[in-house]
């Protein structure tokens, strides 16, 4: 079910809204999944000498409010929205791993999974 290689790149210290759309790829046509009564979670593990490990420097999740809040902006459609802020992404640099999971009664199912590859940010003192 989970959509593989959802990669981006932005820069150390950037702030960036993440928009997704989530669909049921179990289901002919990969109708929208609803989200009414999911818990959604998302994280980031930092790349270790070409492996992944298994620390959140990131987490968002549906059932808080806030900075770390993921928000669902259409239900029925699947749809939904985090911001990654500047504080987030400040001390980042390399790639990251990051997946989504859904919680449905405490069972969690993996969505997505990709890469966010963090430029170093040029600092001019000028």
């Amino acid at each position: 079910m989970a959509v593989i290689n959802q990669d981006f790149t932005m820069y150390q210290g950037e702030g960036r809204t993440v928009q997704f759309t989530l669909t049921d790829n179990d289901l002919a046509g990969n109708p929208p999944l609803n989200l009414a009564a999911l818990t959604l979670k998302w994280g980031a593990v930092q790349a270790n000498e070409d492996r992944f490990g298994t620390t959140l420097v990131i987490e968002k999740c549906s059932n808080l409010v806030g900075a770390n809040a993921i928000t669902v902006t259409d239900a029925a459609n699947g749809q939904g929205e985090f911001t990654l802020n500047p504080a987030d992404t400040e001390s980042l640099s390399g790639t990251l791993r990051h997946q989504m999971a859904i919680e449905n009664l405490g069972v969690p199912v993996l969505v997505l999974e990709g890469t966010i590859t963090f430029l170093p940010r040029i600092v001019h003192t000028c």
